[in-house]
């Protein structure tokens, strides 16, 4: 009886210390490649999309990797993502390179094509696991910033070039990180500010690490 308790709760602690660890993996890559991108154009992410567009972006990024190119609709009912709430997310939000979907080193990503000038972005979403499950946001999805210096900020940590734009998430705006945009919600707008806390793994309910205890003690759900 015992066993069938712990067992569970171990296997998932374990799923979770494992999503952490790609989840910074993650992070280290995409620096590097932004990085790469602004050495090799001579300009960030961020201005090149502006002048070029997101297809452009897309096929000149995405040089740098092995790829698989997908439109959103190819994926159909075998990929559907979902909030904290378990509410499926609508469309491309809250990324949508005109419904293209890459597969790289096992992860899905697409990049918001909608940014506004001067401020950091575009937006970049990430399934650190593909299309592996639970696909939901703030647990094997995430969200980072293109700066207008060149480097990948998880969403929703400070810099002087946010566009905190109120109710501009959509376009081309950034989160701030806090307990209302890091909980259960029908809204992924709720979720945005789940990959500061997840990077730095802290509790956005302010009571211990987000990995053991906001996910692996469903905090949320309180």
């Amino acid at each position: 009886m015992v066993a069938a308790i712990t067992i569970p709760g171990l296997i998932q602690n374990a799923k979770n210390r494992e999503r952490q660890v790609q989840l910074q993996k993650a992070y280290s890559d995409w620096n590097q490649v932004a990085t790469k991108f602004m050495d090799e154009h001579d300009e960030t992410l961020g201005s090149y999309i502006r002048r070029n567009g997101g297809q452009p972006t897309m096929f000149e990024l995405t040089k740098q990797f092995t790829t698989r190119t997908y439109s959103g609709t190819a994926w159909g009912d075998s990929y559907k993502r979902y909030t904290l709430d378990g509410t499926v997310v609508p469309g491309g939000q809250p990324c949508d390179d005109t419904s293209k979907y890459s597969e790289i080193q096992g992860q899905i990503f697409n990049i918001d094509i909608v940014q506004n000038p001067k401020f950091n972005g575009p937006r970049l979403c990430i399934d650190i696991n593909g299309k592996d499950k639970p696909n939901t946001f703030g647990i094997d999805i995430f969200s980072f910033i293109f700066t207008t210096d060149g480097h990948v900020i998880p969403e929703g940590q400070p810099h002087p070039d946010n566009d905190y734009n109120p109710g501009g998430w959509s376009v081309g705006a950034t989160v701030k990180a806090s307990a209302d945009n890091c909980k259960a919600g029908s809204s992924v707008i709720n979720t945005l500010g789940c990959t500061y806390f997840a990077i730095n793994d802290k509790s956005p309910t302010g009571h211990g690490s987000y990995w053991k205890d906001f996910i692996g003690k469903k905090q949320y759900k309180k």
